[in-house]
């Protein structure tokens, strides 16, 4: 006897969903290139190379940290999430707790490290404040990373362009925000002015 059953759906991605995703990740890649640029030509343009120098490793460092502390959770999701087959918030919520657990305990560990090396480029983490601030944003960034690859499994790439335009945004605004801080910090009571063509400001870190 023939089996009368309807056949369960198919799983899986839409046809459209890949070509979704492609166009989210390439404008993704546009808007954080460009605003990434403008972001560093401004802050070289405004504080002392050496401050630009000290920023970019911790950045760098904080960068590799957070790439290392998804240990594949990212792709796992993705094939996990385009299968439509388990519970996002399930595994999402899994992934993003390890995620930001292991990438806090990697960042402390760097820290406290450097801290004992006294290395003049991550002087700006040594202080307890700069210590907390590098772990909580190790962590934060791994977490972000991780989500952005569940965006992906779940066909909903157009997160990760609103999310980078908003943090690259954010990022921009708030330099003149430091600008005063530090200038309020400055034993000399100068503020940031061109001179001879280039921006003379106290030093970060």
């Amino acid at each position: 006897m023939a089996d009368l059953a309807p056949p369960s759906p198919r799983l899986g991605r839409r046809p459209g969903d890949t070509l979704g995703n492609a166009l989210a990740l390439f404008t993704t890649t546009i808007l954080t290139s460009s605003l990434g640029f403008a972001f560093w030509w401004v802050v070289a343009r405004t504080f002392e190379p050496t401050a630009v120098g000290a920023a970019g490793a911790a950045l760098s460092v904080m960068q590799l940290i957070a790439i290392a502390a998804m240990v594949g959770l990212g792709t796992l999701l993705i094939a996990e999430l385009s299968r439509r087959e388990r519970d996002p918030a399930e595994l999402m919520t899994t992934a993003v707790i390890v995620t930001v657990l292991l990438g806090a305990v990697l960042a402390l560990t760097f820290g406290l490290g450097a801290a004992v090396l006294r290395t003049e480029a991550l002087a700006a983490i040594r202080t307890p404040a700069g210590l907390a601030l590098f772990v909580a944003t190790a962590a934060t960034t791994a977490a972000l990373l991780v989500l952005d690859d569940a965006m992906i499994g779940i066909s909903r790439a157009s997160w990760q362009v609103w999310r980078n335009l908003v943090f690259s945004c954010a990022k921009l605004a708030l330099i003149p925000l430091a600008l005063l801080g530090w200038a309020a910090d400055d034993p000399r009571g100068g503020r940031c002015s061109p001179s001879c063509g280039e921006w003379r400001c106290p030093t970060i870190g």
